[in-house]
């Protein structure tokens, strides 16, 4: 009756977004952005997307704000079904203004346009591909000479949470920051040099080293830096004079952190802003006197801010990836080694450490778990993996669950993230065993290290505190044979230790001693192929006395090689001290 009311149209395009018609959405979201931005011209999909572009460089921000679920609903559907002319209509976004358009202006503009091409986690590979290539990779660029550099920084945060971490490899990450590594520290080298000089302080009695989190949470490689804060505040002789700084963080565990005797600040406390926080870090550093920076595993703005050479030494401690080096990184630390030394990853000297915690094992959450598990519709083994859904995400890895569950009939598989990744999804619906998968969201995981049976080690990219902490409850791991695994997670502190002979070292006689007690038993499972990781996961549900002495070994290894902070501070520290730089 009323074809033109804009309402009715908007209704009608969200009936068809919630019922996931992509073509009737696509067509009917068109034609309501038409009649609302030109004049009820409504054309194909490319030219709804080219106008949406000239409404994000334009509109009003509160009017953005209130069509933005429909420019995200258009973007989805867009990128699920890819139409003709794309190339063209991306070419036509890459030579928008809205890099280079003022940071307070930016935020809104960049969301709609970024929500207007469906660039986001969800959408496929391909197409995330094709936007971070041909828009979002120029848009950094074009901010960075610009010198809207947190323009450019919000761009690089944007495209590591939606493209680089939709695949978890090494390979992707070098291949992604190798992109804008440059950029980022030639403008990081621009911005310092066009800030006001600053006057250090005199050093201290001790190295005073300043450690940078971009988000104070009980992620792991944010538990690792306070289990070695923690630690070292229980040394007799201290090795550092401490300062942490972070953007953003969660109160009780900044409270922790002050509690290590730590030097604790906020970045944001003058406003919002990247160029602000390293402009207040740099000053912060200078008046203290701090002799090295570490940057704790996230490599975001590490480029742009190592590249300010805000410290005199800069150490990048990676928990994670290892495949970035610039010539501001004057220090490599990371994890891999119960003993301390040094590893070669990735043709670089790496300075390695231990892992530990005192609290992998929560026993009062037992009567919890045993509620959990009853709740369960599983009359046979309960399997587990435990991490972010970008990470579990992996086609070889979901493969292989599959086929443990079909082999298995009665068993169920939990698994976590912040979103139901509709790809794991569908990946078991079409596998047929979805029914027996459940997502079980953002939990604490050492609740459910409690509530299954075995864990399977996701791949190639592998778990971290998720696993050690289903160890710690006594639950059997299933790991896989991957490189990504050879430097990180738990092979990179089992496998040294089992390469040698017992007689190597008081460490080397406990792996064996727990994973190998005697001739042609091994209860550490790390194997080659997908298949051979399927049989095992199987014969592990199958065989509850198996079961339980390969779950008492993984117990025993956490238990005395993995609980001691001291030790594990003192040899992170000690790397630190170590690697700073002589001279200038």
């Amino acid at each position: 009756m009323q074809p033109a009311n804009l309402g009715a149209l908007y209704l009608v395009a969200n009936m068809h977004l919630v019922a996931r018609r992509s073509p009737e959405a696509l067509s009917a979201l068109g034609i309501a952005f038409a009649h609302e931005y030109a004049g009820g011209r409504a054309g194909s999909e490319a030219d709804t997307l080219r106008l949406l572009l000239s409404v994000a460089e334009q509109d009003d921000p509160r009017r953005l704000a209130a069509r933005m679920p429909f420019f995200a609903g258009f973007g989805t559907m867009l990128a699920g079904a890819p139409v003709q002319g794309m190339d063209a209509v991306l070419a036509t976004y890459a030579r928008s203004t809205i890099p280079t358009a003022d940071a307070s202006r930016f935020g809104e503009r960049f969301s709609a346009a970024a929500a207007a091409l469906g660039f986001q986690a969800t959408a496929p590979r391909e197409w995330n591909r094709a936007v971070f290539e041909q828009v979002m990779l120029p848009w950094m660029r074009q901010a960075l000479a610009a010198g809207r550099y947190d323009n450019a920084l919000t761009l690089e945060s944007v495209v590591y949470q939606v493209y680089v971490k939709q695949t978890e490899t090494e390979a992707h990450f070098q291949a992604c920051f190798a992109q804008w590594k440059d950029d980022m520290r030639a403008a990081g080298q621009r911005f310092a040099a066009a800030l006001p000089p600053v006057t250090r302080a005199a050093p201290g009695p001790l190295p005073r080293v300043a450690f940078f989190v971009h988000n104070v949470t009980p992620l792991a490689h944010v538990q690792m830096l306070l289990t070695v804060l923690e630690g070292h505040a229980l040394l007799e002789r201290k090795i550092i004079e401490p300062s942490l700084f972070y953007l953003e963080g969660k109160p009780d565990m900044i409270e922790r952190f002050r509690k290590t005797g730590a030097v604790v600040e906020s970045l944001m406390q003058q406003g919002p802003g990247y160029e602000r926080a390293f402009a207040l870090l740099r000053q912060r550093i200078a008046e203290r006197g701090i002799d090295q920076l570490a940057w704790i595993s996230l490599a975001l703005e590490m480029p742009f801010a190592f590249g300010m050479r805000l410290a005199p030494t800069q150490t990048w401690w990676a928990m994670k990836y290892h495949a970035l080096e610039t010539p501001d990184i004057d220090n490599y630390v990371t994890g891999g080694s119960q003993t301390g030394g040094s590893h070669v990853i990735a043709d670089r000297e790496w300075r390695v450490g231990p892992v530990a915690a005192s609290d992998w094992f929560r026993p009062e959450l037992a009567d919890d778990a045993r509620r959990v598990r009853e709740s369960l519709p599983a009359k046979g083994p309960v399997y587990g993996s435990f991490g972010r859904e970008e990470k579990l995400n992996s086609p070889p890895f979901l493969d292989a669950v599959a086929d443990i569950l079909r082999r298995q009939p009665d068993a169920v598989f939990l698994w976590t993230g912040r979103v139901a990744h509709p790809e794991i999804q569908e990946r078991f619906a079409a596998a047929g065993v979805a029914g027996r998968c459940r997502f079980i969201g953002w939990v604490n995981t050492k609740l459910y290290a409690q509530v299954i049976d075995i864990f399977l080690d996701s791949f190639p990219f592998p778990c971290g505190f998720t696993l050690y902490e289903a160890m710690a409850a006594g639950k059997p791991v299933v790991l896989f044979d991957s490189s990504e695994s050879t430097t990180g997670g738990i092979n990179a502190l089992v496998a040294p230790l089992l390469a040698e002979p017992p007689e190597a070292s008081e460490e080397s006689r406990i792996a064996h001693e727990v994973f190998r007690p005697a001739p042609g038993t091994d209860y550490y499972y790390r194997l080659a192929t997908p298949e051979a990781y399927a049989d095992t996961a199987v014969q592990l549900g199958e065989d509850a006395a198996l079961r339980e002495r390969a779950g008492a070994a993984a117990r025993a290894f956490v238990e005395r090689l993995m609980g001691d902070p001291r030790r594990a501070a003192s040899i992170y520290l000690g790397h630190l001290v170590a690697g700073a730089r002589r001279g200038p």
